[in-house]
């Protein structure tokens, strides 16, 4: 097992790991060269910052629902294999996370998953100190969430979401957010905020809105081709 013994690891920075296909396996295989290791419960439970970058045979983020119970910062990077991050039950663990950077991972469809099981509960998943969300490039980006259970965000006051061509919604669920004042869509901070009643309904309005914006296109150029 990597790392086993370092119960005090505050911070780990994985990158170019070109074989890793699973970063905290449930049970990894003996003599299997193309895992890097796992990190035990006991290694976690002080991390507070993960870094992940560049590792293109990536699938697996969390495999099972592990003690993230002080992770403040995650930071996912060029992880082409990714489809999502983690699952419902695994995110009800990150209850002091402040930031979330999610930057070109070109597979993934989505953050939070749904469990595979019917195993809806009333229990919401509390990210009340999560106050930075920057999804960036991410083409196959659909959702932040695909399940129904409430999503607490009451320190969110804005999400940066740039070249996420196919990000429809935000949750299938209720979103309480309080705080939250709109969309930056511009890598410039100083422009404003895109906002339309709540964020579910900003982000709709905000894919609409680039629907409309490519259609308009097509048709300009079809429209020149055709008097060329």
């Amino acid at each position: 097992a990597l790392l086993e013994r370092t119960s005090n690891l505050e911070y780990l920075q994985i990158s170019r790991c070109r074989v890793l296909e699973e970063l905290f396996p449930s049970q990894p295989e003996q003599g299997d060269t193309k895992t890097l290791g796992h990190l035990t419960t006991s290694s976690l439970v002080r991390l507070q910052k993960l870094c992940v970058s560049s590792c293109g045979h990536l699938t697996t983020l969390v495999h099972l629902p592990m003690s993230f119970s002080n992770l403040k910062h995650l930071s996912v990077k060029d992880c082409h294999g990714l489809k999502c991050l983690f699952t419902s039950t695994t995110a009800k663990k990150l209850v002091h996370l402040e930031e979330m950077y999610i930057m070109r991972c070109k597979s993934v469809e989505e953050i939070l998953a749904k469990e595979l099981e019917d195993t809806t509960t009333s229990e919401a998943i509390q990210f009340e100190r999560l106050n930075t969300i920057i999804l960036d490039s991410l083409s196959s980006l659909s959702c932040f969430y695909s399940g129904n259970e409430i999503l607490l965000l009451s320190s969110l006051i804005k999400v940066l979401i740039w070249e996420c061509p196919n990000m429809k919604i935000f949750s299938q669920g209720d979103i309480e957010a309080e705080s939250f004042m709109g969309i930056q869509v511009s890598l410039d901070p100083n422009e404003d905020l895109f906002f339309h009643q709540d964020l579910n309904n900003t982000v709709k309005r905000r894919f609409q809105q680039n629907v409309r914006t490519l259609f308009e296109l097509i048709n300009r150029f079809y429209f020149d081709y055709c008097m060329n």
